[in-house]
């Protein structure tokens, strides 16, 4: 496949992403006033163990599928790719329905002893039910990206979210169960994806050529690419469902089931993903940067990985520090808009510090995986799950929720500045301590000074951004030059 068709590729796939996440996060708004927020709790420990269940299903199939097309369109034909897409749809929709009926056969104990809520049973049935489906659409868009035309993905992601969302939309005015219908809108969407997929993969297949020369032992070739991928995010969707089933359980000791419920959903449901929602820019460029850091190391171009390098922390901690400021000047306006929530305000403004460290671990993380370093990102979230865990057992049942914000802080600063480092070590960048870190600092301190002047939200959110975005270019911390030479060049 053509460098520049894959890069373009990649753009669309990380547009279609970045803007289906914005309507995601309009969903998720919509669902949080419909359910409050000790149904969030529940809604986000019942979609902890779906999460663990998607890893088993999905985890490292796309990937492979899509190394394996694109090997098999430049050797073979349509005959190899066919074989290719059979086994694979085999093998991972026949993963998916084991586990599907493993959450099925076991969500009454699942539901009892680890959520401690028997009611849960019911929404952890339905969404296993969409398992294989989701298997099966992760095969398709392999296979889409393996041959470089992923318009058939970003038509399917766009349909599977506008079916969510319509579904529940229309069902859940007048339901008895909110939380039941939120859970079949999202089989009904995972279903109509992977049926749209299908199609589009009977039509796209045919433009193939025949013949081509044997591909061999396909299980031979699968495996070695998939399991390493699936293994590492085994352990990691484990630990992370470990710790979301262990906080309520624990605030539970601080304070009553229903009060721990809620500080649950309020933090996992409400204020996390909206803090983690402008990050979906960083993770749109450290998807873009992987290809072009992943050529870069392969032809040893060091002096380019440095410069792209860089340049990603450069935007990474401007950007970062300025959305900190943000959500710590207007949390209560911010939370009282979006959710009407006093206890969201009272977490945005907890956690307005730490968001530098959230977001650099997002842009770290990519860049370590461009450079062939995806084990010591795994390596130190591993680590850092462990160590949430330990201390969820040492804080919470003492300090409540504030004990799970400091973890947070904790956690979230020690594995962006474990991987800040090991990036450093390895690209022999230097970091912008001055541009990146010293000089937005500044520009947040005057804007946040002058906006405390304007009463009005919306006027002083206006001037709060102005004066940061005139700080940082007449400061000479960011040139749009550099902006541009972050997008993905043919």
């Amino acid at each position: 496949m053509a460098k520049g068709k894959f890069i373009k590729g990649a753009l669309w796939l990380t547009l279609t992403g970045a803007a289906l996440r914005a309507v995601g996060m309009a969903y998720r708004v919509f669902i949080s006033n419909k359910v409050g927020e000790e149904g969030m709790g529940l809604y986000q420990l019942i979609l902890s163990v779906y999460m663990l269940g998607s890893a088993f299903a999905v985890a490292g199939v796309s990937i492979a599928v899509t190394r394996l097309v694109s090997d098999q369109t430049v050797t073979g034909g349509k005959q190899g790719v066919e074989k290719i897409m059979r086994f694979s749809l085999a093998w991972s929709m026949g993963i998916g329905a084991a586990v599907a009926a493993v959450l099925f056969v076991g969500a009454p104990v699942i539901a009892t002893r680890f959520i401690k809520e028997p009611s849960a049973a019911a929404g952890i049935r339905l969404l296993a039910a969409g398992l294989p489906f989701m298997s099966a659409s992760a095969c398709f868009n392999g296979y889409f990206l393996g041959v470089a035309r992923v318009g058939a993905s970003c038509v399917a992601q766009i349909a599977e979210q506008a079916v969510r969302i319509g579904s529940v939309a229309l069902l859940i005015q007048n339901a008895s169960q909110p939380l039941s219908v939120i859970f079949f809108g999202n089989v009904l969407s995972e279903a109509a994806a992977a049926g749209l997929l299908l199609i589009f993969y009977r039509v796209d297949i045919s433009r193939l050529h025949n013949g081509g020369k044997n591909i061999g032992n396909i299980y031979a070739r699968f495996l070695p690419i998939q399991l390493p991928i699936a293994t590492g995010k085994y352990i990691s969707s484990a630990l992370h469902t470990a710790e979301n089933l262990l906080v309520p359980i624990e605030l539970s000791k601080f304070t009553n089931r229903s009060d721990a419920l809620r500080d649950f959903g309020s933090l996992k449901g409400m204020a996390l993903p909206l803090i983690m929602f402008p990050s979906s820019f960083l993770s749109s460029l450290a998807g873009l940067l992987v290809p072009e850091l992943t050529t870069a190391a392969a032809l040893r171009q060091s002096d380019k990985i440095k410069m792209l390098t860089r340049r990603a922390l450069k935007v990474t901690f401007i950007f970062s520090i300025f959305m900190g400021g943000v959500f710590f000047r207007f949390a209560h306006p911010i939370a009282m808009m979006i959710y009407g929530s006093q206890s969201v305000a009272n977490i945005l403004k907890s956690l307005a510090p730490v968001i530098p460290f959230m977001y650099l671990d997002c842009i770290t993380d990519g860049l370590l995986k461009g450079i062939g370093e995806q084990f010591a990102s795994l390596r130190y979230s591993t680590c850092d799950s462990l160590m949430r865990i330990s201390l969820v057992f040492l804080l919470l049942s003492r300090m409540g929720l504030s004990g799970f914000l400091l973890i947070m802080i904790i956690s979230n600063a020690s594995v962006a500045l474990l991987g800040l480092r090991r990036l450093i070590r390895k690209t022999g960048c230097k970091a912008p301590w001055l541009q990146g870190v010293l000089l937005p600092l500044s520009a947040v301190a005057l804007s946040h000074i002058l906006s405390l002047y304007i009463s009005s939200f919306w006027l002083a959110g206006v001037l709060y951004s102005v004066v940061f975005v005139l700080f940082i270019f007449f400061s000479g911390a960011l040139t749009f030059k550099e902006i541009r030479l972050l997008l993905p060049r043919k």
